[in-house]
């Protein structure tokens, strides 16, 4: 429809009756309902170097895709790949973003006297002095290894995660071409083009989406009144179901793979056989909470020993 009125704007200087005929004739050439051609629902605003990005993922995992198919394994192994693949090159920055949030989370102490420290020099309007105390927070988290662009590092991801979403779309809604996407799909749903029958795959991935958000720092380790909305962010997942499984399986099963990646990178961040692995301490060396163990530990009190007999010289 939004195509049509963009012909009736451009035949304007026609004559109401030439204009009308011709868009007639051009409404009676839209497909019924049912599946349409993947140009009314795929097709990708093309701004500069998004559009660049967009058509060489696009030709690679279509690719990748058909060629798992041509070797008999089947279109939703061929989109398994890819995903795996993508997740497996953006694990390390997936990584490095989990070790920065947990670093984050282990200086809160510092963070909230930062925090209480801005507030009071904020009220006095100094801003020399909040230069200072920002210049001064910046390189106490350097000294702890903690980057904050780091976590801006992960957000390069996101045009290649809108590719693969336009280039699924794309093969779904173009069975034509891609015959191997009503047949050759993955364990209960062979037919890549039309929802999860069973709700399998819209499930796993909100639960996925719901342990990220409860292992997250953000959420886990907010304060102040933030704190009240964050403990309540990990049910909107739940709102996921009902959107995702109106999806063709195929879209649902790349979000899930890639929810899943995630998670696992959580799970190596957040435990203590992963952090063990990844050389993580437990206190960050130097820290508030490191110099309050310490003198805890200094201050250890060593209680007597009490026997029940009085002791020999032997």
């Amino acid at each position: 429809m939004f195509r049509a009125r963009s012909l009736a704007r451009s035949f304007s200087i026609l004559d109401y009756k030439n204009s009308a005929s011709l868009l007639d004739s051009y409404m009676s050439s839209i497909p019924g309902p049912g599946l349409s051609p993947a140009a009314e629902y795929a097709a990708l605003p093309k701004v500069g170097m998004l559009s660049g990005v967009y058509e060489a993922t696009r030709d690679l995992a279509i690719d990748i895709i058909t060629a798992v198919n041509d070797m008999g394994y089947g279109m939703g192994v061929g989109i398994i790949c890819i995903s795996v693949g993508f997740r497996i090159i953006y694990s390390p920055i997936l990584l490095w973003s989990q070790i920065i949030g947990l670093k984050l989370k282990m200086i809160q102490p510092e963070m909230n006297k930062h925090r209480s420290d801005m507030q009071q020099v904020y009220q006095t309007g100094n801003r020399k002095q909040l230069a200072v105390l920002n210049a001064n927070f910046s390189r106490l988290k350097k000294s702890f290894g903690i980057r904050q662009d780091a976590q801006l590092y992960s957000l390069t991801q996101i045009p290649f995660l809108i590719s693969f979403f336009f280039t699924l779309q794309e093969i779904a809604y173009s069975p034509d071409i891609y015959p191997g996407m009503l047949t050759d799909g993955f364990l209960w749903f062979q037919n890549l083009t039309e929802p999860d029958p069973y709700y399998i795959l819209p499930i796993a991935f909100s639960v996925c989406n719901f342990l990220n958000i409860l292992k997250s720092p953000t959420t886990s380790g907010a304060a102040g009144q933030w704190a009240r909305y964050a403990k309540f962010m990990k049910y909107f997942t739940l709102l996921t179901i009902p959107v995702s499984g109106l999806m063709p399986a195929a879209i649902v099963l790349n979000w899930f793979i890639m929810s899943f990646f995630q998670l696992i990178c959580s799970s190596l961040v957040y435990t203590k056989t992963g952090r063990k692995l990844l050389t993580i301490p437990e206190i960050l060396p130097g820290s508030h909470t490191d110099k309050i163990a310490k003198k805890a530990a200094a201050t250890q009190i060593i209680k007597p020993v009490i026997y029940s007999q009085k002791p020999t010289n032997k």
